[in-house]
């Protein structure tokens, strides 16, 4: 007979070894290189790492962008520009959830909550996701940064203040 040790390090390796069924292993997202200087051998993920990844993918991928399958992704980044309120959370709310039962079949979504306080800035709302994984038992989360602002133009100077610098002799970086 067993000790309870032993049948706890045997529960969790059988759940491991399900989990890596179900789900596999592969290459990580975004590829890296294992070690410096090793050229060919990129990190891999495991299990619940790559539920992570797929949803971000999944997420982060405009609707369109994929030319070989242009349906593929969600329809978050339409919602940028839209004011931030109620109307705001519950479109958040269903195209997390649709994208996520469309494109990944290994999960099953428990949950689609907004994180209002996710950060300092009212520009980024975090979508919270709580999900099973499919023919286990096991549950996980992600929070994915919904992010309502451009990309960083750096030093960009316009209009006025672009003569202003050029009247001045400085360089406009």
């Amino acid at each position: 007979m067993a000790t309870p040790d032993e049948e706890t390090l045997i529960v969790q390796n059988t759940v491991a070894t399900n989990l890596l069924e179900v789900v596999g292993t592969g290459i990580a997202f975004p590829l890296n290189f294992t070690g410096e200087h090793t050229l060919g051998t990129f990190k891999a993920s495991n299990a619940g790492d790559r539920i992570q990844q797929a949803i971000h993918i999944i997420l982060a991928t405009r609707i369109g962008e994929r030319p070989f399958n242009p349906e593929f992704g969600s329809r978050l980044t339409e919602l940028v520009f839209e004011q931030n309120d109620a109307i705001l959370e519950r479109l958040l709310v269903f195209y997390t959830a649709e994208a996520l039962r469309r494109w990944e079949k290994r999960i099953e979504i428990l949950g689609v909550t907004i994180i209002n306080d996710y950060n300092d800035d009212r520009n980024t709302i975090g979508v919270h996701i709580q999900y099973t994984i499919r023919n286990s038992h096991i549950q996980g989360s992600f929070v994915y940064p919904f992010v309502r602002e451009g990309m960083e133009t750096g030093n960009l100077y316009t209009g006025v203040e672009a003569t202003r610098m050029l009247n001045r002799g400085s360089t406009v970086e």
